[in-house]
């Protein structure tokens, strides 16, 4: 039986790529994104290079309900981290956001 990792920020650049190669690595991988960074095209070029069809869930971590809900509904045995906001400019001009 093959593991289960949870790819948060899947559908960005990192985190499609490791979703990507989790894939090609015999992994299941649920992919988590609010697409604030990404695009939902990605999930089509995931499915492409890897073959598979994924679990994906369009909402934002930071909705304790719907986080929870993810691991409700699937057995999770790792997750991998890219769910983040990540320039500089922005941060100094909305440092709440980055809170």
């Amino acid at each position: 039986m093959s593991k289960t990792v949870l790819v948060t920020g899947g559908l960005g650049y990192i985190g499609s790529h490791a979703a990507t190669l989790l894939l090609e690595n015999g992994y299941n991988v649920i992919i988590v994104d609010n697409l604030s960074n990404s695009q939902k095209e990605i999930l089509s070029g995931i499915e492409k290079i890897s073959g598979k069809k994924r679990i994906v869930y369009f909402t934002d971590l930071k909705d304790t309900g719907a986080t929870e809900k993810i691991f409700d509904e699937n057995r999770i045995d790792a997750v991998m981290h890219f769910a983040a906001y990540k320039a500089v400019g922005e941060s100094v001009e909305n440092p709440l956001m980055y809170y």
